[in-house]
């Protein structure tokens, strides 16, 4: 995701946020959720 913020797909506030939730996540769908519609390159 910091390739991401990078290259101007997401914003700095967007990858706080994700990077938040992917911290709290406890299972792979967690994880899913916050990856789901990124380019599988991204991550």
């Amino acid at each position: 995701m910091e390739r991401a913020v990078a290259e101007g797909r997401l914003t700095l506030s967007e990858f706080e946020e994700r990077t938040s939730a992917t911290l709290a996540s406890r299972t792979r769908g967690d994880l899913d959720d916050v990856t789901t519609d990124l380019p599988p390159d991204l991550w």
